[in-house]
Protein backbone atom coordinates (compact mmCIF):
# COMPACT_ATOMS: atom_id res chain seq x y z
CA UNK A 1 0.00 0.00 0.00
CA UNK A 2 2.80 2.52 0.54
CA UNK A 3 3.92 2.48 -2.98
CA UNK A 4 0.39 3.90 -4.29
CA UNK A 5 -0.12 6.02 -1.56
CA UNK A 6 3.44 7.81 -2.14
CA UNK A 7 2.53 8.36 -5.92
CA UNK A 8 -0.39 10.06 -4.64
CA UNK A 9 1.29 12.50 -2.47
CA UNK A 10 3.57 13.10 -5.36
CA UNK A 11 0.96 13.84 -7.74
CA UNK A 12 -0.70 16.25 -5.10
CA UNK A 13 2.29 18.52 -5.05
CA UNK A 14 2.90 18.38 -8.82
CA UNK A 15 -0.67 19.57 -8.58
CA UNK A 16 -0.06 22.35 -5.61
CA UNK A 17 3.33 23.79 -7.32
CA UNK A 18 2.02 23.83 -11.17
CA UNK A 19 -1.34 25.71 -9.41
CA UNK A 20 1.14 28.23 -6.79
CA UNK A 21 2.95 29.03 -10.68
CA UNK A 22 -0.36 30.01 -12.29
CA UNK A 23 -2.12 31.59 -9.35
CA UNK A 24 1.49 34.34 -9.32
CA UNK A 25 1.31 34.21 -13.11
CA UNK A 26 -2.45 36.17 -12.43
CA UNK A 27 -1.24 38.48 -10.16
CA UNK A 28 2.09 39.31 -12.10
CA UNK A 29 0.51 39.45 -15.76
CA UNK A 30 -2.85 41.26 -15.24
CA UNK A 31 -2.42 45.04 -15.21
CA UNK A 32 -5.57 45.08 -14.47
CA UNK A 33 -5.51 44.38 -9.96
CA UNK A 34 -9.59 44.57 -9.88
CA UNK A 35 -10.40 41.35 -7.27
CA UNK A 36 -13.70 40.33 -8.68
CA UNK A 37 -11.94 40.06 -12.08
CA UNK A 38 -8.54 38.56 -10.62
CA UNK A 39 -10.84 35.66 -8.25
CA UNK A 40 -13.13 35.29 -11.65
CA UNK A 41 -9.55 34.37 -13.43
CA UNK A 42 -8.41 32.19 -10.35
CA UNK A 43 -11.68 30.10 -10.59
CA UNK A 44 -11.60 29.61 -14.00
CA UNK A 45 -8.11 28.54 -14.69
CA UNK A 46 -6.18 27.63 -11.11
CA UNK A 47 -9.19 25.99 -9.61
CA UNK A 48 -9.93 22.98 -12.14
CA UNK A 49 -6.76 22.07 -11.33
CA UNK A 50 -7.11 21.59 -7.78
CA UNK A 51 -10.23 20.03 -8.77
CA UNK A 52 -10.50 17.72 -11.60
CA UNK A 53 -11.24 14.00 -10.02
CA UNK A 54 -11.14 15.26 -7.11
CA UNK A 55 -13.30 12.24 -5.54
CA UNK A 56 -10.57 10.30 -6.31
CA UNK A 57 -7.67 11.79 -5.10
CA UNK A 58 -9.18 14.26 -2.30
CA UNK A 59 -6.71 14.11 0.46
CA UNK A 60 -7.55 13.43 4.17
CA UNK A 61 -4.36 14.60 6.20
CA UNK A 62 -4.27 17.75 7.36
CA UNK A 63 -0.69 18.79 6.02
CA UNK A 64 -1.95 17.66 2.11
CA UNK A 65 -5.01 19.42 2.90
CA UNK A 66 -3.28 22.32 4.22
CA UNK A 67 -0.98 22.37 1.57
CA UNK A 68 -3.80 22.52 -1.35
CA UNK A 69 -5.67 24.95 0.47
CA UNK A 70 -2.48 27.22 0.43
CA UNK A 71 -2.68 27.71 -3.32
CA UNK A 72 -5.83 30.00 -2.45
CA UNK A 73 -4.78 30.92 0.65
CA UNK A 74 -1.91 33.08 -0.73
CA UNK A 75 -3.40 34.17 -3.44
CA UNK A 76 -5.98 36.23 -1.76
CA UNK A 77 -3.45 37.45 0.29
CA UNK A 78 -1.70 39.63 -2.41
CA UNK A 79 -5.37 41.66 -2.71
CA UNK A 80 -4.68 45.02 -1.24
CA UNK A 81 -8.11 45.34 -0.22
CA UNK A 82 -7.61 42.00 1.92
CA UNK A 83 -4.79 43.47 3.53
CA UNK A 84 -4.76 42.83 7.23
CA UNK A 85 -8.01 40.01 7.05
CA UNK A 86 -7.92 36.31 8.43
CA UNK A 87 -8.33 33.78 5.29
CA UNK A 88 -11.82 33.44 6.61
CA UNK A 89 -12.47 37.26 6.34
CA UNK A 90 -10.59 37.49 2.73
CA UNK A 91 -12.99 34.47 1.60
CA UNK A 92 -16.42 36.15 2.60
CA UNK A 93 -15.06 39.27 1.12
CA UNK A 94 -14.06 38.27 -2.19
CA UNK A 95 -17.26 35.69 -2.48
CA UNK A 96 -15.38 32.62 -2.78
CA UNK A 97 -15.20 29.47 -0.79
CA UNK A 98 -12.28 26.78 0.68
CA UNK A 99 -11.00 24.56 -1.18
CA UNK A 100 -11.57 21.75 1.39
CA UNK A 101 -15.64 22.86 1.20
CA UNK A 102 -15.60 22.45 -2.36
CA UNK A 103 -14.25 19.26 -2.39
CA UNK A 104 -16.64 18.10 0.42
CA UNK A 105 -19.79 19.59 -1.64
CA UNK A 106 -18.44 17.78 -5.29
CA UNK A 107 -18.14 14.63 -3.25
CA UNK A 108 -21.49 14.87 -2.06
CA UNK A 109 -23.11 15.87 -5.35
CA UNK A 110 -21.14 13.03 -7.05
CA UNK A 111 -23.06 10.47 -3.95
CA UNK A 112 -26.27 11.98 -5.43
CA UNK A 113 -25.88 10.90 -8.65
CA UNK A 114 -24.85 7.32 -7.49
CA UNK A 115 -27.66 7.20 -5.87
CA UNK A 116 -29.99 9.14 -8.62
CA UNK A 117 -28.71 6.58 -11.37
CA UNK A 118 -27.16 9.80 -13.09
CA UNK A 119 -23.93 8.06 -13.47
CA UNK A 120 -22.49 4.57 -13.84
CA UNK A 121 -19.56 3.26 -12.13
CA UNK A 122 -18.30 0.43 -9.92
CA UNK A 123 -18.76 2.85 -7.12
CA UNK A 124 -22.24 1.82 -7.22
CA UNK A 125 -22.19 -1.41 -5.94
CA UNK A 126 -20.61 -0.37 -2.32
CA UNK A 127 -23.21 1.85 -1.60
CA UNK A 128 -26.32 0.47 0.41
CA UNK A 129 -28.99 2.25 0.86
CA UNK A 130 -30.65 2.09 4.21
CA UNK A 131 -34.60 2.49 4.61
CA UNK A 132 -35.35 4.53 7.86
CA UNK A 133 -38.85 4.82 9.76
CA UNK A 134 -40.48 8.00 9.20
CA UNK A 135 -39.90 8.95 12.49
CA UNK A 136 -36.14 8.87 12.62
CA UNK A 137 -34.39 12.16 11.94
CA UNK A 138 -32.81 13.49 8.77
CA UNK A 139 -33.32 11.91 5.64
CA UNK A 140 -34.41 8.76 4.25
CA UNK A 141 -31.60 8.25 1.91
CA UNK A 142 -28.71 7.18 4.24
CA UNK A 143 -25.95 4.71 3.78
CA UNK A 144 -24.18 1.94 6.09
CA UNK A 145 -20.31 2.80 6.10
CA UNK A 146 -18.39 -0.67 5.39
CA UNK A 147 -15.49 -1.68 8.31
CA UNK A 148 -12.17 -1.14 7.33
CA UNK A 149 -9.45 -2.02 8.63
CA UNK A 150 -6.73 0.09 7.12
CA UNK A 151 -6.50 4.23 6.18
CA UNK A 152 -6.32 3.53 2.90
CA UNK A 153 -9.97 1.56 2.61
CA UNK A 154 -11.44 4.06 5.77
CA UNK A 155 -10.51 7.31 3.64
CA UNK A 156 -11.78 6.12 0.01
CA UNK A 157 -14.70 7.71 -1.34
CA UNK A 158 -17.11 5.30 -0.69
CA UNK A 159 -16.45 5.27 3.07
CA UNK A 160 -15.25 9.09 4.14
CA UNK A 161 -18.24 10.83 2.50
CA UNK A 162 -20.77 8.59 4.10
CA UNK A 163 -20.43 10.44 7.64
CA UNK A 164 -20.99 13.66 6.05
CA UNK A 165 -23.63 12.20 3.28
CA UNK A 166 -25.89 10.67 6.87
CA UNK A 167 -25.84 14.17 8.67
CA UNK A 168 -27.58 16.21 5.68
CA UNK A 169 -30.89 17.68 7.35
CA UNK A 170 -32.04 17.65 4.01
CA UNK A 171 -36.10 16.82 3.30
CA UNK A 172 -37.64 15.15 0.64
CA UNK A 173 -38.00 18.27 -1.82
CA UNK A 174 -34.07 18.61 -1.26
CA UNK A 175 -33.94 15.51 -3.45
CA UNK A 176 -36.37 16.26 -5.82
CA UNK A 177 -33.63 17.32 -8.21
CA UNK A 178 -29.85 18.02 -8.99
CA UNK A 179 -30.56 21.38 -9.22
CA UNK A 180 -32.37 22.01 -5.70
CA UNK A 181 -30.01 19.23 -3.90
CA UNK A 182 -26.80 21.85 -4.70
CA UNK A 183 -28.83 24.73 -4.25
CA UNK A 184 -29.33 22.78 -0.78
CA UNK A 185 -25.51 22.60 -0.40
CA UNK A 186 -25.20 25.95 -1.11
CA UNK A 187 -27.19 27.21 2.05
CA UNK A 188 -25.63 23.94 4.65
CA UNK A 189 -23.02 25.01 6.75
CA UNK A 190 -20.44 21.88 6.43
CA UNK A 191 -17.54 23.52 8.45
CA UNK A 192 -17.88 20.84 11.24
CA UNK A 193 -16.47 17.91 8.51
CA UNK A 194 -13.37 20.57 7.70
CA UNK A 195 -9.94 19.70 9.12
CA UNK A 196 -7.79 22.10 7.32
CA UNK A 197 -6.54 25.06 9.74
CA UNK A 198 -7.93 28.74 9.57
Amino acid sequence: MSAPMFTCDICQKKIVTQSHRLANLIHKCFASKDPPTLVHVFTSYVRPLLEYASCVWSPYMIGLVNKVESVQRRFTKRFVCCYGLTYSQRLTKLGIERLELRRLHLDLVYVYKILFGMVETEVSAHFVRRKLDTGTRGHSLKLFAHHSRIDARKHFFCNRIIPCWNSLPATPTDFSSLTCFRRFLERTDLSGFRIGKD
